[in-house]
């Protein structure tokens, strides 16, 4: 434990020295990973913070796909967990292309720190399929919602008849206790199927 934040320390205050590609590629983004002891733990930590940027800019991307292609009845707290969801199944690896990678290696008392740093470019093929993915699966949350409200309000009537039948049956013995229990109902039931 002792190694990895001398590590830390001794990699802010050396200067860096990353090979920046030759030719840049354009749109390619610098993305420096932690300092490790081995190399492995170097190129897993410099994907780890690939991994939050891919994150929040298709987290953002969503939030702005969202203002153009949701409809304006679909709340915020119902789209975001799926979009996060969306986001969270996506592996940078799998849509962005390495177009450089610079290994540093550096020596100091206690052993060998290895520092990755990969610039790092996302086709535009993938970032499109990308984007159709995000409006297929806002379209998809719209009409599961729709179906739910539909179910809803179908459910709300077979309950108010059900409720309504009981109460004859029992000659207003259990009015109280049915009208209790039928709004218990329609209130919960529909929230669950919304939240699920």
């Amino acid at each position: 434990m002792f190694a990895a934040i001398l590590t830390s320390l001794l990699t802010m205050l050396l200067p860096l020295r990353s090979q920046a590609p030759a030719d840049p590629v354009p749109g390619a983004v610098e993305v420096r990973g932690m300092a490790e002891l081995t190399p492995a733990a170097a190129a897993d930590a410099a994907w780890a913070e690939v991994q939050l940027r891919f994150r929040a800019r298709w987290l953002e991307q969503a939030r702005q796909t969202a203002r153009v292609h949701l409809p304006h009845w679909l709340p915020q707290w119902v789209w975001q967990p799926a979009v996060e969801r969306w986001v969270e199944s996506k592996r940078a690896q799998d849509h962005l292309a390495v177009v450089h990678r610079d290994d540093t290696r550096r020596e100091h008392d206690f052993g060998t720190s290895h520092q990755v740093t990969l610039w790092v470019a996302e086709p535009e093929s993938n970032r499109v399929a990308l984007e159709r993915q995000l409006r297929g699966e806002f379209r998809s949350l719209a009409q599961r919602l729709a179906a739910k409200c539909g179910g809803t309000v179908l459910f709300w009537l077979l309950l108010a008849v059900f409720v309504g039948w009981v109460d004859r049956l029992s000659m207003g013995w259990m009015t109280r206790s049915l009208r209790f229990t039928g709004l218990l109902a329609a209130v919960g039931v529909p929230l669950a199927a919304i939240l699920l």
